[in-house]
This record gives structure tokens, sequence and C-alpha cells, in this order.
């Protein structure tokens, strides 16, 4: 299996096929926690290659482009859960080898 760091968006209120958004700054990992605030989608944590990751990346919607370095979360975890107020978002439980 191959992995991308591929970043796709839609239109959700038209049909149509994904566009390209952007890419991701460090290499394409799986398993993400991902939490949003309508203006700001966050990704933190995941897995390359059967390594867990520690990066946060986000992603500004109203412009396209590449994401950018967040900081970094405390452990290095995939398959995080995230979630937000609008304010502040959190991320726990996973899982780390």
């Amino acid at each position: 299996m191959s992995t991308t760091g591929e970043i796709d968006y839609i239109t959700i209120a038209s049909l149509g096929n994904a566009t390209d958004f952007g890419d991701m700054t460090s290499p394409a990992t799986m398993n993400y926690g991902t939490c949003s605030n309508g203006s700001r989608g966050v990704l933190a944590g995941g897995n390359l290659a059967g390594a867990e990751k520690v990066d946060i990346h986000y992603i500004t919607f109203s412009t396209l482009g590449n994401s950018t370095d967040f900081g970094d979360i405390l452990l290095a975890t995939r398959m995080t859960f995230g979630c937000s107020n609008g304010t502040r978002g959190v991320f726990c439980g996973g899982h780390a080898d």
C-alpha cells in the first residue's frame, strides 16, 4: 500500500469530483485525529510506514494551499480522536506502539 500527501476538497453545495487543495508539509500519514472551527482544519498524530507520528498540521479553508506545521502532540499516536468547541481543539486516545 502506498500513501500520498495530497489534500483534496469538494464543494458540498454542488455535485462533482474532488479538486486539488494542496499537499501535506510532511510525509503522508494515515489515521489522523482531526478537528476544525469552520475556518481552520487541524490534523494530529497519524502513522507512516508503521511508525506513529507527533506532528500537528493545519489548513485554512478559505485559501487553497499546503498544510502548515502547527506543533507536536505529546505522544506519538495513531487513530487519535479529536473534537473542538470552535476555540479549543482536543486530541485524545489513540494507539501508541
